[in-house]
């Protein structure tokens, strides 16, 4: 069996490679199995740096999320983003610290 034919391809990922108003992916099974390989790639090495990064500053999670968009949407020139909701992040932050007071009284 070739290296190839073990890569499983997430339908997350194959979304991405879908052209508005088409069904089917626009590159070929090597194209797209060349083009996950890489992402996953980026991505362990992301995990790598953000994982402690994360834990040295203590930010939740959210902010790290952001901080990378933030620098990616640099290095790509692209118009500055809105601010992405992070609510669910923050409120579970402000829960933790809720029943931390809650605990103390």
């Amino acid at each position: 069996m070739s290296d190839e034919n073990q890569i499983v391809i997430p339908p997350s990922y194959t979304a991405l490679c879908v052209p508005a108003g088409r069904s089917r992916p626009s590159a070929g099974q090597a194209q797209m199995s060349a083009r996950y390989e890489f992402c996953e790639d980026l991505a362990n090495l992301l995990t790598e740096h953000a994982r402690p990064t994360r834990r040295e500053l203590a930010i939740s999670e959210g902010d790290a999320l952001e901080r990378v968009l933030r620098r990616l949407v640099e290095l790509l020139d692209w118009a500055a983003l809105e601010r992405p909701d992070l609510s669910a992040d923050q409120s579970a932050d402000q829960s933790a610290d809720q029943l931390a007071d809650q605990s103390a009284d």
